[in-house]
């Protein structure tokens, strides 16, 4: 049997958690191991969990965004490459970043062929 790439998902937005979590699904390659929706909870599922990939919403809930997750989680050793930001913001809205980014509007066309990138088969 097959072994599932964990991921943390770290969204605020019950529908985007839903297309996430189906996108992945569908893959057939991909488990959403953890939901969450601000940075608290990010760190600790992290922890928990170990995922290979993050997925991070860059507006969440609380004052921390998914900017901050994801400096957080570089420093304790997750690769940058392995962190993708989704937004449905303008790009040049966004501060500057390590991170992959994919605009939410693109999300069901763009994300399993980056992941696929990420982790070829």
């Amino acid at each position: 049997m097959v072994s599932l790439i964990p991921v943390l998902i770290v969204e605020d937005d019950p529908h985007w958690q839903a297309g996430i979590q189906t996108l992945l699904q569908e893959s057939k390659r991909f488990q959403a191991v953890s939901i969450v929706d601000h940075y608290e909870d990010a760190l600790k599922a992290f922890s928990d969990h170990n995922p290979q990939l993050v997925l991070l919403d860059w507006q969440i809930l609380g004052e921390k965004d998914g900017l901050d997750i994801g400096h957080q989680l570089l420093q304790l050793g997750l690769p940058s490459h392995q962190i993708i930001l989704i937004s449905a913001a303008n790009p040049q809205s966004i501060p500057k970043h390590p991170f992959l980014y994919i605009p939410k509007n693109q999300l069901s066309e763009q994300l399993i062929p980056l992941l696929d990138s990420i982790f070829p088969a």
